[in-house]
């Protein structure tokens, strides 16, 4: 009541000092020029003030949106005004202050300005509601026409009202504060500099007073204070307080001034209630807190402090919801105690303690308990499953593989191979069977799964590669080691049965197909020459008998005797063998024959006469180790004179039944040696003589 009273002595205060003023007008007559209004922007509107015939740009600038009027509605409502003459009715905004609640409207001019003045036209409504301004400068009123219900330093109400408002000072913006919206209000601004500037300093604090000093006039008339008519004036109560400054010419200037008196001794006692988790004047808990302390000034102050807390329940959220799209995902946080009357309030409007979501997004949940309130979010990502290959069917590789889940894509997600608990995109496994796989996106929302079936592959083994000796054949013949079912063999040789018989040496290689499975191994066969010797030979009765023709160090020998060397003496007709075994350990059996003498021996005269006297009349040649088959006979021009096919051919002398000339001869004898059938010849010379 007392602040109130203050407040209304302060206004009629400042309505005598500013009649004061206008008095003054007579002598210090002061035009305003004001402003002509354009471009409307739907939240912003430019003004032009001639000021000294230079323009100063007054811009309007709003939370919501305004237009403009041809002209100010009810001007005749400022007839009464002294410098009505000045002010054009033309186009000005037109205002409804507020769309919803928390209007906000703000006057900046294009350079710093002296004591603007505001008009105001048709403020509020005698029929739907009146409507308050508030002010960020404390302002005087220059005009109070109709309709003018409430006025203070910063605030106006008006049902149909009419004023001009003075802000004396110096500003660059202002900005006026609106909760009520009506049909509308028109604005506008004026401007003229001050008949001469009025300063007010600030000389002094102490605890219950505060000095001030006014100067630019001769003359001094404050709105309160100890000292109203002094320059320099005391103050013990704060507020705004404004100096009426009358110079030489008996023109006056008017400056206000907000004035904060510390006080000599604070003694305050504040019950406050706070919501859990906030902190006030250093305190979270209830109970009743009694400080004491000094002002900056060094004033004495206590205060007594009753703080109550209101708790909240505490709400806990998965940070991160995901679910697969085409699916509903229900949010439901845990409230705890849950036993609390409170209500909820979702981003999405719904007033429920969960709801169910399908959009990805943040949801927020604010949780109320009365007076206080605590907010949480979650985020829903609505994923896509896992793309993976298809399921597949593999043949098991002994003694291990690994198994792939199969994963498309460059995303990131996480795995779970039931068979051994395993989270790798990878596992390795030691037998056949089948086997799953889950793949899940990383929010576990998503999930896919993959089924792959190892079947059994056959075992199939050669054994150790073969030796064989040329001419042997050998037969492979695998191990299968394998589970059920047919299996089908194949040769790289051509063969399909389950053996094979080679005698060449080379790779082998066998697979062994049991469904979709196939088993194979390969082994070398190596086939080493035999000895390089014949197998059999004749020779004759004078000559030592070799086991090899050539002498060579990689051959061992063991002859029927039991001798291990390379030859053994002469032995007498018969046969004989020897075992030839080279470096590969390849044996061959050597046959010796051994006939008769080893060259035949002819025995043949180099004269005979056949004349008849019965010594030495014929030629004939006797033959050791062979048997002759034919003997001719050869003049010495080549010609022959005489041929004979017998075992024991001979020559009587004579050619075509007449005895051949004296002379000397050339005889060919044809003959087979011992134990062959090969034809040899044995040539020489014979000389006839009668």
């Amino acid at each position: 009541m007392n602040r109130l009273k203050m407040c209304w002595k302060f206004t009629l205060v400042l309505f005598f000092t500013y009649f004061i003023h206008l008095h003054c007008f007579s002598q210090c007559k002061q035009d305003y020029s004001w402003a002509t209004w354009s471009n409307f922007k739907g939240r912003e509107a430019t003004g032009t003030i001639q000021v000294n015939g230079r323009p100063v740009n007054v811009t309007m600038s709003a939370n919501y949106e305004f237009g403009s009027t041809d002209k100010i509605y009810g001007f005749e409502n400022f007839s009464s005004y002294s410098g009505v003459a000045a002010i054009p009715n033309t186009t000005v905004p037109k205002t409804e202050w507020v769309a919803g609640t928390g209007g906000q409207t703000t006057m900046c001019f294009s350079e710093p300005v002296t004591n603007p003045l505001l008009l105001i036209s048709s403020l509020g409504s005698f029929v739907y509601s009146p409507v308050t301004l508030r002010f960020s400068e404390p302002f005087v009123v220059g005009f109070n026409g109709p309709g003018i219900k409430n006025v203070s330093s910063y605030s106006i109400t008006g049902e149909e009202g009419y004023a001009i408002l003075l802000f004396p000072g110096t500003f660059t913006c202002l900005t006026i504060f609106s909760d009520t919206p009506e049909n509308y209000t028109n604005i506008t601004w004026g401007l003229q500099p001050p008949i001469f500037p009025v300063k007010i300093t600030e000389d002094s604090k102490s605890c219950g007073s505060t000095v001030l000093t006014a100067s630019g006039g001769t003359s001094y008339r404050w709105s309160g204070g100890k000292n109203p008519t002094n320059a320099t004036n005391t103050f013990e109560e704060s507020g705004v307080y404004s100096v009426t400054a009358t110079d030489a010419n008996r023109c006056t200037s008017i400056a206000l001034k907000v004035v904060n008196v510390p006080p000599k001794v604070q003694d305050a006692t504040i019950n406050k209630t706070i919501c859990q988790g906030e902190i006030y004047e250093g305190y979270s808990s209830s109970g009743t807190y009694k400080d004491n302390f000094k002002t900056a000034l060094g004033c004495d102050s206590s205060r007594t402090l009753n703080l109550s807390v209101i708790g909240l329940p505490q709400v806990t959220f998965n940070p991160t919801n995901e679910f697969c799209e085409g699916n509903i995902v229900e949010l439901s946080p845990t409230i705890t105690p849950n036993n609390l009357p409170v209500s909820y309030k979702w981003t999405t409007g719904e007033t429920t303690s969960k709801i169910n979501v399908a959009k990805t997004g943040t949801y927020a949940l604010t949780v109320s308990n009365g007076a206080c309130s605590k907010s949480f979010s979650t985020t829903v990502v609505v994923g896509k499953p896992p793309e993976l290959k298809p399921n597949e069917t593999l043949c098991f590789s002994s003694p291990s593989m690994v198994l792939d889940a199969g994963a498309l894509g460059t995303n990131t997600y996480s795995y779970f191979w039931a068979s051994s608990n395993t989270t790798n995109p990878q596992v390795t496994i030691f037998q056949p069977g089948t086997y799953t796989v889950k793949v899940s996106t990383l929010g576990g929302g998503c999930v896919t799964s993959k089924t792959i079936t190892v079947l059994p592959t056959p075992q199939v083994d050669l054994g150790l590669d073969k030796i064989t000796c040329e001419g042997e054949a050998v037969t492979l013949r695998p191990n299968v080691n394998a589970s059920g079912g047919s299996i089908n063999y194949s040769w790289s040789n051509g063969s399909t049965g389950i053996e094979t018989r080679v005698s060449q040496s080379g790779q082998y290689i066998l697979t062994a197909t049991q469904g979709p499975c196939a088993g194979r191994d390969t082994i070398i066969v190596r086939n080493h020459p035999l000895p390089n010797i014949a197998r059999e030979v004749t020779t004759c009765n004078e000559k030592p008998l070799f086991a090899a023709e050539n002498d060579d160090s990689d051959l061992t020998y063991l002859w029927d005797s039991g001798e291990t060397t390379r030859s053994i003496q002469a032995q007498p007709d018969g046969i004989y063998r020897v075992k030839v075994t080279n470096q590969f350990g390849c044996s061959l059996l050597r046959t010796i024959t051994v006939s008769g003498p080893c060259n035949p021996r002819f025995y043949v005269p180099d004269i005979f006469t056949p004349n008849a006297d019965g010594v030495n009349d014929s030629f004939k040649a006797i033959m050791v180790g062979g048997e002759i088959v034919s003997l001719t006979v050869y003049n010495r021009w080549g010609h022959p004179v005489y041929f004979e096919q017998s075992k024991d051919p001979q020559w009587d002398g004579t050619f075509k039944d007449a005895a051949a000339p004296n002379g000397s001869y050339v005889y060919l004898l044809q003959y087979k040696i011992q134990n062959s059938e090969s034809i040899s010849e044995f040539r020489g010379a014979i000389l006839l003589e009668r």
